[in-house]
C-alpha cells in the first residue's frame, strides 16, 4: 500500500519521466557509433584556401565507453583505467590537435563516432567535421578516425579484400604456414578542394603492428598489397593521392633516429601505387636548403 500524497506521486513520475527520456537520449547516441557518410552538400570550412595541411596522428586508444567488445577500455584492456583517465586522455589529444592546426586528420586506434564528437567539442571554431568507418577488428574494436575541415565528396569505404602471404621474394624469415590477410582498419575516399579544382584520393590505414616479428613482416606486406590495389582500382588520373595512417613499419628511405630498416616491403609496395614517394624526403629537402642558406 502507497503511502505517498498525489503531489508526490506527481513529482516521482514527473522524475521518472525525466529520466527515460534521458536514458532514450544516451541509447540514442550510442546507437549511432560510426558516420562514414559524405554530406549532400560538401563544404570546404579552411580559413586559408591556399593551404592545405594533412596529418595522421595515432591518439592511443581513443576511447571513453566500453562498448562491450572483446576489448576493456577504459579498463584491463587498455592503457586507461577508468573514464576518469581516458577522458583526461581526450583532453591530452585535443590539445595537441590544436596544435597540429591540420585540415584534414587521420586518427588511427579511434573508438567510434560519439568519441569524435566528444573530442570535436574540445575544438570550438576549428570548423571540424567527425567521419570514421566501421572496420572489422574485433580484437581491439579500434578504426582509423577522421577529423576534417574538407567534407569528404564520397563516402569512407573500405576494401574486404584478403591476400596471400608470404608473398613472394619477401625476405621477412616466415617459416609458418602460408595463408591470407585483410586489412581490418582502413577507409578511402575523396576530397575536392575550393579554389584550385584539385581532387584528393585518400587511403588511411593501421596496418599490423611489431616491425621485427617475422610473421607481422610477411602479413603486414599482404596488407601493403591491398592498399596498393585500393589505389590502382579507385584513383582517378587527374586526383592527387595520399595515402597516411600508422603503417608500423620502418621506411626504407627515411631512417629514425636508431637507424632502423625495414625487413618488410609494405612502404615500398605503396610506393609503386602510381608513383607515390614518401613525403618526409621533401621536408629533409627543405631543412638542408635551410642549414645551406
Amino acid at each position: 500500500v502507497s503511502t505517498q500524497s498525489t503531489g508526490n506521486k506527481f513529482r516521482s513520475m514527473k522524475c521518472l519521466g525525466v529520466f527515460l527520456v534521458f536514458l532514450l537520449f544516451l541509447a540514442e547516441i550510442h546507437a549511432v557509433a560510426f558516420c562514414p557518410t559524405a554530406p549532400a552538400q560538401p563544404k570546404d570550412r579552411r580559413k586559408q584556401l591556399s593551404r592545405l595541411r594533412v596529418a595522421t596522428f595515432n591518439a592511443e586508444w581513443l576511447f571513453v565507453v566500453q562498448t562491450g567488445g572483446s576489448s576493456t577500455c577504459p579498463g584491463t584492456g587498455c592503457t586507461w583505467k577508468t573514464n576518469a583517465e581516458a577522458i583526461r586522455h581526450l583532453e591530452t589529444i585535443a590539445g595537441i590537435i590544436d596544435r597540429l592546426d591540420a585540415d584534414i586528420l587521420v586518427i588511427p586506434e579511434t573508438q567510434d563516432c560519439n568519441v569524435l564528437h566528444q573530442l570535436n567539442s574540445l575544438l570550438p571554431g576549428r570548423g571540424y567535421l567527425p567521419y570514421i568507418l566501421k572496420g572489422t577488428d574485433t580484437a581491439t574494436g579500434q578504426n582509423v578516425g577522421l577529423l576534417t575541415k574538407v567534407d569528404p565528396i564520397e563516402d569512407l569505404k573500405r576494401s574486404a579484400a584478403y591476400h596471400a602471404f608470404p608473398v613472394t621474394g619477401n625476405k621477412c624469415g616466415y617459416t609458418g604456414v602460408s595463408g591470407t590477410q585483410g586489412v581490418s582498419k582502413h577507409f578511402y575516399t575523396r576530397f575536392h578542394l575550393a579554389g584550385v579544382n584539385k581532387y584528393i584520393f585518400m587511403v588511411a590505414a593501421h596496418l599490423l603492428a611489431f616491425p621485427t616479428t617475422s610473421d607481422r613482416c610477411a602479413k603486414r606486406e599482404a596488407q601493403a598489397l591491398i592498399l596498393k590495389d585500393i589505389v590502382t582500382a579507385n584513383a582517378k588520373s587527374s586526383d592527387e593521392i595520399i595515402v597516411l595512417g600508422d603503417f608500423n613499419d620502418y621506411a626504407p628511405d627515411f631512417l629514425d633516429i636508431a637507424d632502423d630498416v625495414p625487413s618488410s616491403r609494405a612502404l615500398q609496395f605503396l610506393y609503386d601505387s602510381k608513383g607515390l614517394y614518401n613525403v618526409c624526403l621533401l621536408y629533409t629537402s627543405d631543412a638542408a636548403d635551410e642549414e645551406d642558406s
